[in-house]
């Protein structure tokens, strides 16, 4: 026998390095399943971020519309209410005279203030979120952190503080014009003539 190698035999050898191979492979197989998990929990994660924020951005926009349609509603119901009451002041005998009508719609002018102020702003509250919400599409990715999205995650803050603070102050002009409105449709109603 002339094997230089005596403690291993060729079959031995091509087994060895067989198993080697089996276990690079299974080590990479096993790396890139990692990786894969990791991406896919990444991309889960995202996916829930993004239908949560639209779920959110959803709400908000039901808010101030709902907030718009309030303020800009009891406007236009009132406004409509003086609009009758002059038509009929002249014609109908049971109806206030155009002089008592005035003095009602004085007295109602607190009333519609609140809800002008109200309706001014919701529409300033959704402009304002229009513009913070296109600087930041403008500067791409929002998780990135270069100077110019952090002066925009900044911007942003700023402005949905804003858009809050204007929103609720829509709400609190809406109960305090409707408060009003009903203080003096119930209150000091003139006597028809």
């Amino acid at each position: 026998m002339t094997d230089n190698n005596p403690s291993i035999s060729e079959k031995e050898r091509l087994t060895l390095q067989h198993s080697y191979k089996m276990i690079e492979l299974k080590y990479e197989n096993d790396l890139k399943d990692t990786m894969n998990y990791k991406e896919h929990e990444r991309r889960k994660y995202e996916s829930f971020h993004r239908s949560s924020l639209d779920g959110v951005i959803t709400i908000g926009q039901n808010a101030a519309k709902a907030l718009m349609l309030a303020n800009g509603g009891a406007l236009v119901a009132l406004l409509t209410y003086f609009g009758a009451l002059f038509g009929r002041a002249g014609t109908d005998p049971q109806a206030l005279s155009a002089i008592a009508v005035f003095e009602l719609a004085k007295s109602m002018r607190p009333a519609l203030m609140h809800f002008v102020l109200g309706f001014a702003a919701i529409v300033i509250a959704m402009m304002i979120s229009y513009i913070s919400q296109s600087a930041i599409v403008a500067t791409g990715d929002f998780a990135t952190s270069d100077w110019r999205h952090e002066a925009a995650k900044r911007w942003a803050k700023w402005c949905w503080g804003f858009v809050i603070l204007a929103a609720g102050a829509s709400f609190i002009l809406f109960v305090v014009g409707s408060f009003s409105a009903v203080g003096v449709l119930t209150s000091g109603m003139p006597k028809p003539k």
